[in-house]
């Protein structure tokens, strides 16, 4: 005969607690990427570090696995350090997946560099340019 206390009978049969989901981060060695979702319902893709060649293609083939979700987006470069051509290919890239329809993604707090680049060859009318966290 098995005798079990009533701790280990409790403890059988109670369920696992659900713990709130953190953030996706996923990192490269120049580059950072990390996607949430703010208390309004937008979806906020982070990034920080070099764009450029290399993270660039780490870059596009990370966002393929990301799902964009049915509300506007907002993407995070304030840690962005350096941007180059191909890493604004990657960026422009990451927009038109994120972006769809009537949804819009805002570029929050880029660098002066980043509106420079943009402005060189004639993109900024592509990105909504936010200054600060507090505006999508």
């Amino acid at each position: 005969m098995i005798r079990l206390s009533a701790g280990q009978i409790e403890g059988r049969w109670r369920k696992p607690l659900r713990r709130a989901r953190r953030p996706e981060v996923r990192t490269h060695p120049y580059l950072r990427f990390g996607a949430n979702v703010d208390e309004r319902g937008d979806t906020v893709v982070t990034l920080s570090g070099e764009l450029d060649l290399h993270s660039g293609a780490w870059l596009t083939a990370q966002s393929a696995r990301l799902v964009p979700r049915p509300s506007d987006t907002v993407l995070d470069v304030a840690g962005v350090s350096f941007i180059d051509a191909s890493g604004l290919r990657s960026l422009i890239s990451l927009v038109g997946r994120l972006g769809s329809g009537e949804h819009r993604v805002a570029l929050r707090s880029p660098s002066p560099a980043l509106v420079r680049l943009l402005d060189l060859l004639d993109m900024r009318d592509r990105f909504a340019v936010t200054a600060d966290r507090g505006t999508p």
